[in-house]
């Protein structure tokens, strides 16, 4: 997950991976960053016994407006680029090379944050 902050221009980063069908963690963080806006990719069909995440958004988060965005948006590669290029800190102090990866996922999620 990529979250920008406007308030303070700032973008947070968070990988993981859910373990149940209620996306219990995304909704955790959902619910702690509070968006004005949800970005997703199209909808996929969903293993047996869960929904996809776009289905997720529209059942929970229905007033928040919903971008969906090509998966080609949700490329860890441009992800890692924008962030070393956009980024306050000194690259080498972010420390991507070892960040890339194990966290290609938020990455993937950053790509399209900044694209948006």
């Amino acid at each position: 997950m990529a979250a920008f902050d406007l308030r303070s221009a700032s973008l947070h980063l968070s990988q993981y991976i859910e373990t149940s069908s209620s996306y219990q963690n995304t909704r955790t963080l959902l619910q702690f960053y509070d968006p004005v806006v949800i970005i997703v990719p199209p909808n996929k069909l969903a293993p047996e016994g869960m929904v996809g995440i776009s289905e997720l958004v529209d059942r929970f988060y229905a007033l928040v407006k919903k971008v969906v965005m090509a998966r080609g948006c949700f490329d860890d590669t441009k992800g890692a680029v924008l962030i070393k290029n956009l980024a306050a800190k000194e690259p080498s102090a972010l420390g991507l090379d070892t960040y890339y990866k194990q966290y290609y996922l938020c990455l993937a999620a950053a790509a399209a944050t900044i694209k948006w």
